[in-house]
């Protein structure tokens, strides 16, 4: 058996018992899922995230096409979500190419002759805040980051 003085033992224990309620600083998983929904632009965007799971779908949809992305948010680095103040966008990055994208062009924009539905593999989205106001931009980004975080995304190593 090995021989623990007693004031490391107690760093040991304080260390390991605080581990989960520093993991949790922040706002809760819930509270962030729903600010998120109230700051993206529902016209555009709209997304479910399985709690279990932290699978996420995001769908986009103009005029002329749809999209549909999922991927697991512990597949994104938290650190390379990036917000845009001009644009009012926030790109979210996932090295892997795990992003999946179902997509569809409106049946009026769609000609005979082209590929009107596919799916394919990419490593960013953009998503848009609800306004024109940039903070809203900022703040979706860190709500993002948050979530990633809470869902176990890890930054790259290097």
């Amino acid at each position: 058996m090995i021989k623990v003085k007693k004031p490391t033992y107690y760093a040991m224990l304080i260390l390991t018992l605080s581990g989960p309620a520093l993991a949790q600083e922040g706002p809760s998983y819930d509270d962030t899922v729903s600010f998120i929904r109230d700051k993206i632009e529902t016209k555009i965007h709209s997304f479910e995230v399985d709690k279990k799971t932290c699978g996420i779908s995001i769908s986009s949809k103009d005029q002329l096409q749809s999209e549909i992305f999922s991927f697991s948010l512990a597949d994104v680095d938290p650190s390379e979500i990036r917000t845009n103040r001009s644009s009012i966008t926030i790109n979210i990055i996932n090295y892997n190419d795990r992003i999946r994208r179902d997509w569809q062009i409106s049946s009026s924009a769609c000609r005979s002759d082209e590929k009107c539905s596919g799916t394919d593999y990419t490593g960013s989205i953009f998503l848009t805040a609800l306004n024109k106001n940039p903070d809203n931009s900022e703040r979706l980004g860190r709500a993002f980051e948050h979530l990633v975080r809470i869902c176990g995304g890890r930054e790259q190593l290097f």
